[in-house]
């Protein structure tokens, strides 16, 4: 679960990440999903583009993000975001456009 989200962004609260607890999880899973929804509303279409668009920007995420270990990279989004269970990521979605 994501924890000290900024307010805006609690809708995904009760988003579970996927990835095994205690695993080698170097990027927090509110990293990787604002990293990728600023880059989806920017028109990025891809993982490459994604991580593309956050390289170029990495300045400016680090004012909001922790991103302890960087960016990460277009592998690890996609990854990360194949294993979300996509109907809570969607409604979580739905609730913060709402």
């Amino acid at each position: 679960m994501i924890t000290k989200l900024p307010e805006s962004f609690t809708p995904f609260q009760s988003l579970a990440d996927p990835r095994a607890e205690g695993g080698n999880k170097r990027h927090s899973l509110f990293d990787i999903l604002f990293v990728t929804l600023c880059a989806t509303v920017a028109g990025c279409e891809t993982y490459t583009e994604v991580e593309q668009f956050a390289d170029e920007r990495s300045d400016w995420f680090g004012k909001f993000l922790r991103l302890e270990n960087g960016i990460p990279s277009h592998d690890t989004i996609g990854r990360v975001l194949a294993a979300l269970d996509s109907h809570s990521f969607q409604a979580c979605l739905h609730d913060w456009i709402d």
